[in-house]
């Protein structure tokens, strides 16, 4: 890594449900690379600063087109980049359809120019959490809007104060492990939390994707992501399924019967499954599950299991049992 990349503590980033590119406000966005997984950089104010084994731009990924680990380093100003995904899950999600219910616990985390970067789940009052490669934005650019299914409008807006990464969390672009990372509010919401799964489920179980993505692979058939909350019904897979998985903290999803599934810019959102009359959190969207033999988001993809971390989010927010949504 060069002397200013290292400075910079530019992380490699290869997470397919990243953002690709640096956005400006809608109808005036910069160019939107196609990458699934960008570089993000670090020195972001979070607890647990750079993620283990950084890699230099130089040494990404190259010759794969639409690659999902294009490595992406930019800035504008004192901001770094933005969460640049790459080949996840579905339709607006890909796939998906408007959304059927106001889900309470969704957000938009919006970077220092208030644009969707990532989506997150709200999990206590005055915490929210995402995917570990979300939190590389600087604090001070960072904010979340709870509830509601507009990306622009409704929903509580407040800023990020702490980011808290997990203590194990690795950014490496080629094995990316403990996608997880919680954020802490300025001032708690109205909006109900959603209670955490105990378990994952077993392959069959029937899940829900939430999320702000892009609804379609070619950037020139949908050139801007949705305004609206997309929701896609799907399965959990066998393990087998995704690429590099790891079965204790990770879970796997692939549509059972169409090409549909998370893409850019729906990392850190949410995977949730109905309990009874309320919605549970199962996973965080985390990145592609093949995206060493297809570059595209349909397909499987890989989550981080909620449920495996419970624990320590817990332990983090100091909530033992949020309110159930």
């Amino acid at each position: 890594m060069s002397p200013a990349a290292d400075s910079a503590n530019v992380v490699a980033m290869t997470n397919r449900h990243a953002l690709t590119s640096i956005f400006t406000k809608r109808g005036d966005r910069a160019e939107r690379g196609q990458a699934r997984n960008l570089t993000l950089a670090a020195g972001d104010g979070a607890e647990h600063g750079q993620a283990r084994n950084p890699t230099p731009a130089a040494t990404d990924r190259s010759g794969r087109g639409r690659a999902r680990s294009l490595t992406l380093a930019a800035a504008i100003g004192s901001a770094a980049i933005f969460t640049a995904a790459t080949a996840p899950p579905a339709n607006a999600i890909i796939g998906g359809r408007d959304a059927t219910e106001n889900y309470s616990f969704t957000v938009t985390l919006r970077d220092g120019k208030g644009v969707h970067y990532c989506g997150a789940t709200l999990v206590a009052p005055q915490w929210v959490v995402t995917a570990g490669h979300c939190s590389h934005v600087p604090i001070g650019q960072v904010s979340a809007k709870v509830g509601g299914t507009n990306v622009e409008k409704g929903g509580s807006v407040r800023r990020v104060t702490k980011i808290v990464r997990h203590p194990d969390y690795t950014a490496d672009p080629n094995d990316l492990r403990h996608d997880i990372a919680l954020f802490k509010l300025d001032r708690p919401v109205r909006e109900t939390p959603i209670r955490i799964a105990a378990r994952p489920g077993a392959p069959k179980t029937q899940i829900r994707l939430l999320g702000w993505g892009m609804t379609c692979e070619d950037g020139n058939e949908c050139p801007e992501p949705p305004t609206t909350l997309q929701e896609l019904d799907s399965d959990i897979v066998p393990d087998s399924r995704c690429a590099g998985i790891d079965a204790a903290s990770d879970i796997c999803s692939r549509h059972p019967t169409k090409k549909a599934q998370s893409c850019i810019l729906d990392s850190g959102g949410p995977m949730v499954r109905k309990f009874g009359t309320r919605w549970e959190l199962v996973g965080i969207t985390s990145r592609d599950g093949d995206e060493m033999t297809d570059p595209n988001c349909v397909g499987p993809g890989v989550w981080t299991d909620a449920a495996a971390y419970k624990t320590w989010i817990r332990r983090t927010t100091g909530t033992p049992h949020p309110t159930p949504a």
